[in-house]
């Protein structure tokens, strides 16, 4: 049997839920948070998550929840969070963390185009 975490594997079985499901959970479990990163930027990418809107922001969310808390890189949380806005432009919990972390930065420019999102939410 193929290992799904094999790079060669990896690409056909995002393909198919219950695969990338048992892919993600794998590496939650082992705290491999780089890697987990990766799988929802390419999970993104398959057309299985792409042509469903509700899966598209929800890989994109939880890509920058992992790459803020797990991973620590917030300048990629921030692309994340952005993508989801743009997909749900009144999803609070996307503008929330991209205030916050904008704020963190000191980018008052983008920080008011958030606020000025949520105001329209």
């Amino acid at each position: 049997m193929n290992d799904p975490t094999q790079p060669e594997a990896t690409a056909c079985s995002l393909e198919d839920p219950t695969t990338a499901n048992e892919l993600e959970r794998q590496l939650f479990l082992a705290g491999e948070w780089e890697s987990l990163a990766q799988l929802y930027r390419e999970r993104a990418k398959s057309e299985t998550v792409r042509r469903d809107s509700l899966a598209t922001i929800d890989v994109h969310l939880r890509r920058g929840q992992i790459l803020e808390e797990r991973v620590c890189d917030p300048e990629q949380a921030i692309e994340a969070y952005w993508r989801v806005a743009q997909l749900a432009p009144d999803h609070a919990v996307a503008l929330r963390q991209l205030r916050r972390l904008l704020a963190r930065r000191e980018d008052w420019s983008a920080v008011q185009q958030i606020v000025d999102l949520e105001d329209r939410a």
